[in-house]
């Protein structure tokens, strides 16, 4: 039996995150079924005539299932980097690019279709009714494609084997409800050196190489949809797995790498100070960065981070916001104390900057947690020699499987007046905004005004070219 996923990724150029979920989907397969199955990925947007490229790939690879993996909605910017704030939403959406991606594939094979990937599971009945596949998967997909292509090669035809795993390892049809899965366990090898436009887009932007450290978050973070994805628990890929990527890559003349995790500390630093200390000893010189939440955080993390060359003040912390009671209601992935614990940490150790980011705008925003927030960013700043860096993001995209968008799509009218742009269908499939108790460049230039000039800098997510 063979198996084609397609990567519909229209961000892949300017974003280089490799197809991590087909890859893994790939490895669950072919070691569930060593000689019965084979896989091929297609990534398509990374050619210049995509949809030919699609349909050649396609065509030569003549498959029996056609997985399509949908990884971003949009890019989930309400606005887009300073120095002047449009007054407009400017997030672009991921939707028709998926749709042509779509329709394109009838015209190289019959095989079935399958949709799955953390896009697709931001908002899987309304994508399925919009996409007229019928069947979908929610979260990690390798329990659902051992269990599909199993009943597939036992005799059982597509329809049938579908139909009688709904509701199972997240499979879903258009008629809902949105299921919420149990955490997988499988966690199949990545290999290196990947698809080489993959690899040759990297080199041209002088990206970084992403390689996956882990899946999902135990954290409760109320505009996200990552803890639902995986269960709530996190899936830690092995240490050796992860080093002998390094190693490939740094054999192949690559420096800088991105750890691609939700936060590279969360549920534990341990896996962490792990990687970091066989870096060390294995000498390798690596130039990595990451995500970091302000806990777990411990000096043996940063003594690992430092002996393997790595310099934390110039890490990124994700603090989800600063004011105490937006953080207590899923504002953020960890409580006011480990920020200031975080803090306290990088002035024994003699750090120059704190970097970090957060999004205001949420449901428990108010002119008090601005004012908060302002005030404390203050704080921070002149703590630190070089002070306190900031980069924010101003509204909250609303997703139907993470809480704010359930809050707010279950009940719309009291919401209706913080909903950005003001004119379009709140289904969640095309980018809309929730932010009080101003508009994303209100907020945008209150919050700027209040804190005022900082060494470290308040900067906006950077909408991608």
């Amino acid at each position: 039996m063979k198996v084609s996923f397609v990567t519909a990724n229209p961000f892949v150029r300017t974003a280089p995150v490799p197809p991590f979920g087909p890859e893994r989907l790939t490895a669950a397969l072919l070691a569930r079924f060593p000689g019965q199955v084979e896989c091929a990925i297609s990534v398509p947007f990374l050619r210049r005539d995509w949809k030919a490229a699609l349909v050649q790939d396609i065509k030569e690879f003549c498959p029996d299932l056609v997985g399509i993996s949908f990884r971003n909605l949009d890019d989930a910017l309400a606005i887009g980097p300073g120095p002047r704030v449009p007054r407009r939403i400017v997030s672009r959406s991921a939707l028709p690019a998926l749709l042509q991606a779509i329709s394109v594939v009838p015209a190289a094979t019959n095989a079935p279709l399958l949709i799955g990937g953390t896009g697709f599971s931001c908002a899987p009945t309304a994508l399925l009714r919009a996409t007229g596949i019928k069947y979908g998967v929610v979260g990690p997909g390798e329990e659902a494609m051992v269990a599909i292509v199993g009943q597939i090669l036992d005799g059982v035809p597509f329809e049938k084997a579908l139909e009688g795993l709904l509701g199972r390892y997240g499979v879903v049809n258009d008629s809902g409800p949105e299921v919420r899965r149990d955490p997988t366990t499988l966690f199949g090898p990545v290999t290196t050196p990947r698809h080489p436009l993959f690899a040759a887009s990297l080199r041209a932007a002088d990206d970084r190489f992403p390689v996956l450290f882990s899946f999902g978050c135990n954290r409760r973070c109320s505009y996200c949809i990552e803890p639902g994805l995986n269960g709530g628990r996190v899936s830690m890929r092995p240490t050796e797995a992860v080093v002998a990527e390094l190693m490939a890559l740094a054999a192949r003349g690559v420096r800088k790498v991105w750890l691609s995790a939700s936060e590279l500390n969360v549920p534990s630093d341990r896996p962490a100070i792990k990687l970091f200390r066989e870096i060390a000893r294995l000498g390798l010189r690596l130039d990595i960065r990451s995500y970091l939440a302000p806990s777990p955080v411990s000096e043996e993390l940063f003594d690992a981070m430092e002996a393997a060359g790595q310099r934390p003040w110039e890490w990124t912390f994700d603090f989800g916001h600063l004011a105490r009671s937006v953080l207590a209601h899923g504002g953020g992935p960890s409580p006011l104390k480990a920020q200031e614990g975080l803090l306290d940490l990088f002035i024994r150790r003699g750090y120059p900057v704190l970097g970090t980011t957060a999004i205001f705008g949420g449901l428990d925003e108010s002119e008090h947690t601005i004012v908060e927030a302002a005030r404390r960013m203050r704080a921070y700043d002149a703590a630190l020699p070089e002070g306190f860096g900031l980069t924010a993001t101003f509204g909250v995209r609303i997703y139907p499987a993470a809480k704010v968008g359930q809050q707010v799509l279950s009940d719309p009218a009291p919401h209706k007046p913080y909903l950005w742009p003001r004119r379009r269908n709140s289904d969640g499939l095309l980018p809309i905004f929730y932010c009080k108790p101003l508009p994303p460049w209100g907020l945008a230039a209150a919050l700027l005004a209040m804190a005022g000039p900082m060494k470290g800098g308040v900067g906006f997510f950077a909408r991608l070219p």
